[in-house]
């Protein structure tokens, strides 16, 4: 499986924060997966993998799906997220997974987009160790929105 330093391949990450924690956004048909590595500059104080390391792997896997799924219509859109939630099942241990699941079709929600020039919509992330055991669960609430340039 292909590996893409931060957000994408580029000089410059899309996301610097998410590029300086180490996410590895991980080429899969859709872009939807990243990780982050098992690095003792990631945990927190009882040794296992730090909270905030774990919302930023989540939110940077949702932001792949976004961009995986919408990237050839994002022009002159503004992305941003609304709203994010995590829940904690497990005390997450090693190299960490995210997979990231769009709450809609992409059709439908490109439709949308096209038809109202704006966007709400969630996605739904898994955070697993190498184990597949799940360590966190997230919701993302992304907002994309048709760019109004003002003139004078």
């Amino acid at each position: 499986m292909e590996t893409k330093p931060g957000l994408a391949a580029r000089q410059t990450p899309i996301v610097p924060f998410a590029d300086h924690v180490g996410v590895i956004i991980l080429a899969n048909n859709g872009g939807e997966r990243a990780q982050i590595p098992d690095s003792v500059e990631l945990t927190n104080h009882i040794g296992s993998v730090h909270a905030g390391a774990l919302f930023t792997l989540g939110e940077a896997a949702s932001g792949a799906a976004v961009l995986s799924a919408f990237g050839a219509t994002l022009g002159g859109v503004v992305v941003v997220v609304r709203k994010a939630d995590i829940r904690f099942r497990k005390i997450a241990h090693g190299p960490i997974t995210a997979t990231a699941t769009l709450s809609k079709p992409v059709d439908e929600l490109g439709s949308l987009l096209h038809d109202q020039g704006r966007l709400d919509f969630d996605v739904a992330v898994e955070l697993r160790n190498d184990a597949d055991d799940l360590v966190a669960e997230m919701g993302v609430g992304w907002h994309l929105s048709k760019r109004h340039i003002q003139t004078r």
